[in-house]
């Protein structure tokens, strides 16, 4: 902007200066205020160089020789980030195994880097790993969590952890957790010579499991001729 004498336009320079003597900035090395305006609009941005950098802090000098010079500061903050490394020991377990988690970075700090860790099934595990921190001066560190051996019939899931941590991108790991206390079903029918004619409920079948009983245990019957129809292809044995 200008004050005073708007009757003619006016030719501005634009110059950026800083500690490195370097340029950060993209903008033009001269504005002008047009003929009876007392300002002008001009846009100044910053090159995206897909690289991690530090914040920075840039000047711009403005000077015409009718007016003062005047300048202002210009933070420049980075919009890159860098990727944090998330690996396990294996990629599949079975309940009661210990699974090693190990974060990296590609670059060496001076100061502890905490990585915050979480997971999709933070009660299937003991102790649940909440925090991994990297040493200053290392690019890894690792930490143990136990799968639990709940004596429960559980499905096999994956399970994905996360490793976050502040000016880093998140990133993913997925597992798979096989359950390992699969019950062995038995099916009997009672009673297990029936005829057309006996309509419904004319038999019942009985499912039995041996092994734990710590949990229950969803069981879908079906007949493979289709020629049988259950009241319930369904049931549930309890726990106990």
């Amino acid at each position: 902007t200008r004050s005073g004498d708007w009757s003619m336009e006016e030719t501005f320079d634009i110059e950026e200066y800083n500690d490195n003597a370097s340029k950060m900035l993209t903008v033009l090395a001269t504005v002008t205020i047009p003929k009876g305006s007392s300002a002008v609009n001009f846009y100044v941005s910053v090159p995206d160089n897909s690289e991690v950098n530090p914040g920075y802090r840039t000047n711009l000098r403005v000077t015409n020789d009718e007016y003062d010079e005047v300048t202002m500061v210009v933070d420049v903050r980075d919009n890159d980030k860098y990727t944090l490394g998330l690996t396990t020991d294996k990629v599949t377990y079975t309940e009661g195994e210990d699974v090693v988690l190990t974060v990296s970075i590609t670059q060496v700090l001076e100061e502890d880097l905490r990585v915050d860790i979480s997971n999709t099934a933070t009660l299937r595990f003991s102790p649940s790993v909440r925090v991994i921190t990297i040493p200053a001066g290392q690019t890894s560190a690792s930490a143990t969590t136990t799968i639990t051996d709940n004596a429960t019939a559980d499905p096999d899931i994956n399970v994905e952890f996360t490793a976050s941590s502040n000016g880093y991108v998140a990133v993913k790991k997925g597992v798979w957790v096989n359950d390992n206390d699969r019950p062995n079903l038995t099916i009997k029918l009672v009673p297990d010579v029936i005829s057309e004619s006996d309509g419904y409920y004319a038999t019942t079948a009985i499912i039995t499991r041996d092994g734990s009983t710590a949990g229950g245990v969803s069981v879908f019957v079906t007949s493979t001729s289709g020629e049988l129809y259950f009241d319930s292809n369904k049931n549930r044995i309890p726990e106990g």
